[in-house]
């Protein structure tokens, strides 16, 4: 059987778990794959008032923690900036909570601006916005050359992720990390979990059994589905506006993709339908589950759920995870969609 373990958990690079072994302690963290920062939040029992004096961490102080068992390789959840101290008083019971989120966003990352970029790759982009802000780049983003994209009255975390969802890529912030990479680069990798839902086990790539599976849930989304993009760019050789259109495969949906928005040329257009089909289609069918708790289920891998799962089986990449520690209890939540390959 294994133990439940808080690890490790620093308030200003300082270790608070010393002040935690008489107190109550649920620690919780949830890892987004696009869009989101990451949550990290800490709940601690405070009969004596030490949590809400002023040695409780203020707003913008710095956050780490690792969960997981006390046989395992923790959970490393990475550094966070407290925003929301809080503390709540009734039946008996005081507690303090601090949340915490993984985008330390200066001010840079903050400001509107208003700008345009000619021949540049979304790679060349990317990368300039990193180092303007302090950022080192995680990922390989797309060489796909770009003959003008604007910046119109967006902050840089507003762009990245617009830029993100034209070119079929996540984005994140994660402490001093920009993350930006193609999805299909991830749903591309070899499956890291198995679901068995018949016989309610996790399992590794090794098929060894890694947790137990406690409830699933899953959703066709028809209604959100396409079979095919259709978007008109303008051809500069041929000096005129034409049209340009993208099957997919493998969607049952007779709904056509309007996309309002004119491409600069047809690999441009390619790529706008490609990007727009695969979120569009992404969301065709998802997968929820609760499970006994499991450090290796990450945002960024692929899951693949078994045979059990009747026309919900298949390989999906793992959107978003939650994970919660409170005493001996440790419990996983995922979020599953298609991958489209």
């Amino acid at each position: 059987m294994l133990t439940p373990k808080i690890h490790e958990l620093t308030l200003d690079h300082i270790s608070a778990l010393r002040f935690l072994e008489d107190h109550t302690a649920t620690l919780s963290y949830k890892d987004g794959l696009h869009g989101m920062s990451d949550l990290l939040t800490a709940r601690v029992a405070d009969p004596n008032g030490l949590w809400r004096s002023s040695f409780a961490p203020a707003p913008g102080a710095l956050m780490s923690a690792s969960l997981g068992y006390a046989e395992l390789p923790p959970l490393h959840c990475g550094l966070f900036e407290v925003d929301q101290p809080s503390f709540s008083v009734g039946s008996g019971v005081d507690v303090c909570t601090f949340s915490a989120v993984s985008a330390i966003l200066n001010e840079d990352l903050r400001k509107m601006r208003s700008e345009a970029s000619e021949q540049l790759t979304v790679a060349q982009m990317v990368a300039k916005i990193a180092g303007r802000n302090g950022l080192t780049l995680r990922g390989a983003p797309p060489a796909t050359m770009l003959e003008r994209e604007t910046q119109r009255r967006q902050s840089d975390i507003e762009f990245l992720k617009r830029l993100a969802e034209d070119h079929d890529c996540i984005f994140s912030i994660k402490g001093d990390q920009l993350v930006f990479m193609p999805i299909t680069d991830l749903e591309l990798q070899a499956p890291s979990l198995f679901l068995d839902l018949e016989a309610e086990r996790v399992l590794d790539a090794t098929h060894q059994e890694v947790g137990r599976i406690l409830s699933a849930e899953g959703s066709f989304n028809a209604s959100g589905a396409y079979r095919s993009a259709h978007i008109h760019y303008f051809d500069g050789p041929k000096g005129k506006e034409l049209e340009y259109r993208l099957n997919a495969e493998g969607v049952g949906s007779r709904e056509v993709l309007e996309i309002d928005e004119r491409a600069d040329s047809v690999s441009h257009a390619q790529s706008l339908c490609r990007s727009a089909l695969s979120n569009a289609n992404r969301g065709y069918k998802v997968l929820s589950l609760e499970m006994t708790g499991n450090p290796f289920a990450i945002a960024g891998i692929c899951v693949q759920a078994g045979v059990g799962f009747g026309k919900y089986a298949g390989k999906y990449l793992l959107w978003e995870s939650s994970h919660e520690i409170s005493g001996d209890s440790y419990k996983t939540k995922i979020e599953l969609k298609w991958c489209q390959e």
